[in-house]
């Protein structure tokens, strides 16, 4: 059973990535007249490999200019979802027009416009953060923190607001609830989902909505070219974005890979909790929910791999057993019980407080 299983994932992955291919190669062809005459030539971004079981994921072209310079980026739509791009590009405005100030970490592109019945945006070149050299990584992973830390505090207190009655039993009661009576979810998460619920029905926590990114990775944070933008970071993807989104989802996002200390992590939790109005052990409230809000979407049980090893759903064996039109939704669904996990090392440190 096993070889079979294998065998029809080797198949499968080998026909999109053909497909993949295909297109690539003629959006690579029509963007030869796209953008002013400054653009010498294109060249297709390297993406994960993991990417070519989700059909749906845009196309991402560098473009160069006859010295070779990277000038500008050009992200385009598939076919099968021609109005991805677009989609980016309105909520990324959403989420610069709630900002206000805050909003210049937001690229606003260059320029827009429709490639043979797909949409397309050019944004400028921006470096990307991460570094191979690990001592130099560590260092820019502590600048981009230092400054990203602040930002995402003073966006939550812009933006944060009390949920309406509809929005408190759709992005709360409900995805708790949800999350209750889930069979394929692991039996501590479905605990905490209950307590939780608990919790808010008592009236102990009061839920805000804030903005909130999704996806707040170093796969999305990028820099400027060029001495004077050494201290300014660019977010990337706001895809999934929501104005009145989840509160903590971020936070906890950016500890995966900033390595902070207990300390200042307590101390960023705890200006958080006070932006929020909520107690710490509340944090896991917001985490739970937006778990539940993402895995309500699915149409089949998420595979017991998931479960346990939420940071290896992108392996062909994983991705070969999940149906083509949820892998997206399953990638987004095994986020959220990694940052659940990744939460779970503050345990002890909420428990106290509680």
């Amino acid at each position: 059973m096993q070889a079979t299983r294998v065998g029809h994932c080797s198949s499968e992955y080998d026909f999109l990535l053909s497909l993949r291919d295909r297109e690539s190669a003629e959006v690579g062809h029509s963007l030869r007249n796209v953008f002013d005459g400054s653009i010498a030539g294109w060249r297709q971004i390297t993406e994960p490999a993991w990417k070519h079981w989700i059909p749906v994921n845009t196309f991402k072209f560098l473009g160069f200019d006859r010295m070779k310079r990277s000038r500008v980026v050009a992200i385009v739509s598939p076919k099968l979802e021609p109005r991805a791009v677009a989609g980016n590009v309105e909520k990324a405005e959403e989420a610069r027009r709630a900002l206000g100030p805050l909003g210049g970490v937001i690229l606003e592109p260059l320029q827009v416009g429709v490639l043979e019945g797909a949409d397309y945006a050019v944004f400028p070149y921006c470096r990307p953060v991460r570094i191979r050299r690990r001592f130099l990584r560590t260092m820019r992973r502590s600048l981009v923190g230092k400054r990203l830390l602040p930002w995402l505090r003073l966006a939550t207190e812009r933006t944060v607001q009390q949920p309406t009655a509809e929005e408190r039993q759709d992005r709360f009661i409900t995805p708790l609830e949800h999350l209750c009576d889930a069979s394929s979810m692991p039996g501590h998460v479905r605990d905490a989902a209950s307590l939780a619920l608990g919790r808010l029905e008592r009236g102990a926590w009061q839920p805000q909505l804030a903005i909130m990114h999704d996806d707040l990775n170093l796969h999305n944070l990028l820099q400027p070219p060029g001495i004077a933008a050494w201290n300014r970071t660019i977010i990337i993807d706001w895809e999934r974005s929501a104005v009145r989104g989840y509160g903590f989802y971020d936070l906890i996002a950016m500890t995966l890979w900033m390595k902070l200390g207990r300390g200042r992590l307590r101390a960023e939790i705890d200006r958080h909790c006070r932006i929020m109005a909520c107690d710490p052990v509340d944090v896991r409230g917001y985490m739970l929910a937006t778990l539940g809000g993402k895995s309500m979407t699915l149409d089949e049980p998420l595979p017991n791999p998931v479960t346990r090893r939420p940071d290896d759903v992108v392996n062909d064996d994983v991705m070969g057993s999940i149906s083509r039109d949820q892998r997206k939704t399953v990638v987004d669904v095994a986020a959220a019980l990694a940052r659940l996990k990744q939460l779970d090392s503050l345990e002890a440190y909420l428990n106290d407080r509680h």
